[in-house]
């Protein structure tokens, strides 16, 4: 097992890739702090699930941008299935709007979710992480992390750039302490949409065989799995990426090429 021993919290494991993440981390043997922020169902059925595997998973109701909340969780997780040595960050809100109509409380929604969430968990775990010169840190960013994006979500690509941006720094930063930081880079999964206003006139996301010309647009010719996100997450927590660091690691079919 490729994790075995190990602990992590998955922050966003309520459903699609989060829940799928946090099954096959106590597949690989990990214990699980599986974190949503308010759906309370959900997180219980994906703790019933993954803890068919036999280790330990607690569910945790927590903000990400209720910086408290967040020191809260991460000490209550270390006391319950042990010191954190992996932190998986996947949350995100996706509002549309035309940049020029952006008020600025979508704005710092926006940021506070996608970005300030990652930066109170990372600040949490990494002291932990620190003492022991070991850890793994992956955040989930997107397409639009290195190529922009239009179709009126300018302010959520801008949160994945920044996100990714974090991610180089802390890679960095904290590389000589034995710590990795990467990004794992989806595109075009079929995941079931929360908030489907948000994507109405978003190509990306058109349903009924309609997004067949976007679709053809990627060299593999379909949408990806939350089993493909997940296998690139398991892959970047274990020691199987253990010179990888920095790094954005694309489940995306293609459409990128670096």
């Amino acid at each position: 097992m490729k994790l075995k021993g190990k602990n992590a919290i998955v922050v966003g494991a309520g459903r699609n890739a989060g829940r799928e993440i946090t099954i096959a981390m106590a597949r690989e043997g990990a214990n699980i702090a599986a974190i949503a922020r308010q759906n309370q169902e959900e997180i219980d059925e994906t703790i019933r699930l993954a803890g068919e595997h036999g280790t330990t998973c607690v569910p945790y109701l927590c903000d990400a941008t209720d910086r408290a909340a967040v020191i809260k969780t991460v000490k209550q997780a270390s006391k319950e299935i042990g010191p954190i040595d992996i932190l998986t960050y996947g949350v995100g809100v996706r509002p549309g709007s035309p940049f020029v109509d952006i008020p600025p409380e979508m704005w710092r929604q926006v940021f506070a979710t996608n970005v300030d969430g990652a930066f109170h968990f990372s600040q949490a775990v990494l002291p932990k992480m620190v003492e022991r010169q070991s850890g793994s840190i992956i955040f989930t960013t997107g397409l639009s992390a290195h190529t922009g994006r239009g179709w009126n979500k300018v302010h959520v690509g801008t949160t994945k750039g920044a996100l990714r941006a974090l991610a180089h720094g802390l890679a960095a930063e904290f590389g000589p302490q034995g710590i990795r930081v990467n990004c794992m880079t989806p595109t075009y999964i079929d995941v079931t949409r929360e908030n489907p206003e948000w994507y109405q006139n978003d190509k990306f996301w058109s349903e009924d065989g309609k997004d067949a010309e976007y679709r053809n647009r990627f060299p593999l010719r379909r949408k990806g799995s939350v089993k493909e996100v997940a296998d690139a997450v398991i892959f970047l927590a274990s020691d199987e990426s253990s010179f990888i660091t920095g790094q954005s690691l694309h489940v995306s079919g293609g459409i990128f090429m670096s």
